[in-house]
């Protein structure tokens, strides 16, 4: 990202671990598609990726069964290779939230 007068801007910088998946998810939810899986990984902490001053739409909170909604999504692409996929999607964005929580460079 290179509009850093942004308040988002800041933290989706691109070296952030996850920050690519964040940045696309927002995205994503800009656009009005809350079933990519981007997008279902921002459904899936609202509540954090708020509490870290990202600006996350309402309806992203308002996503049932997020997790089982991206579980299925991934199972289309990778089948058995699902629960590989999520955990690894799920890591990479839990460390953008520890880190950009921490206050700590990439």
């Amino acid at each position: 990202m290179s509009d850093m007068s942004r308040p988002d801007a800041a933290l989706l910088a691109e070296q952030l671990p996850g920050a690519d998946l964040v940045a696309r998810g927002l995205q994503a939810w800009a656009r009005g598609e809350g079933s990519t899986v981007e997008a279902l990984l921002i459904a899936m902490l609202p509540e954090r990726l708020a509490a870290l001053g990202l600006a996350v739409p309402v309806a992203a909170f308002r996503v049932p069964d997020a997790h089982l909604r991206l579980f299925a999504l991934l199972g289309e692409t990778y089948g058995d290779g699902a629960h590989v996929a999520y955990n690894a999607l799920q890591r990479r964005v839990d460390k953008y939230v520890r880190v950009v929580a921490a206050g700590l460079p990439a």
